[in-house]
């Protein structure tokens, strides 16, 4: 059974819930295992703890203002750049300008580089900077999710609690 919903017109939104949790899960459980197995438990858990709150928290708080376009967003920040700014493939130096660039503090290189650092370099000559550079993503995450709550306290009506509608309905009947 489908159930549609003012802000899910299609009914299809937990769906499309389950098949982001279960790919991003999958894909990030399988990488960081794979990359990882020279890494503490502690350790690899704390990449996956870091990875799943920065991308939450910053497609929690875009949703509010991008509404039907968060997907697409998201889809850009977190796939298309972290794909082409990573340095998995093409490193910094044989990317253009603008990708280069990116490198330097996007979410994707900072985790391809930082596992890469502490991965080759036993302890990561530059593991640190690029863990910060994940808390500093993570940071705007949590600051946009702040700015989204208060733009939706101010612009949007509170929704109406389930026992306040029957108490409604049950005024509106006995009138």
């Amino acid at each position: 059974m489908t159930v549609k919903t003012d802000g899910d017109p299609s009914g299809q939104g937990l769906f499309f819930l389950l098949v982001a949790l279960s790919v991003g899960a999958y894909g990030s459980v399988a990488v960081i295992g794979v990359a990882g197995t020279t890494l503490r438990m502690r350790v690899r858990a704390a990449v996956g703890v870091v990875t799943a709150l920065v991308v939450s928290l910053i497609g929690v708080g875009l949703h509010t203002f991008l509404k039907r376009w968060t997907t697409l967003a998201l889809i850009t920040l977190f796939v298309m750049l972290n794909f082409t700014t990573s340095g998995g493939v093409y490193g910094p130096q044989l990317q253009n300008g603008f990708f280069g660039a990116l490198h330097a503090f996007w979410n994707g290189a900072d985790f391809v580089e930082g596992l890469r650092d502490l991965l080759s370099f036993d302890g990561g000559a530059g593991f640190g900077a690029r863990l910060l550079g994940l808390f500093g993503w993570l940071a705007v995450g949590v600051v946009l999710v702040l700015v989204a709550g208060q733009h939706e306290t101010r612009v949007a009506p509170r929704p109406v609690a389930p026992a306040a509608v029957e108490e409604e309905i049950g005024e509106a009947v006995a009138v």
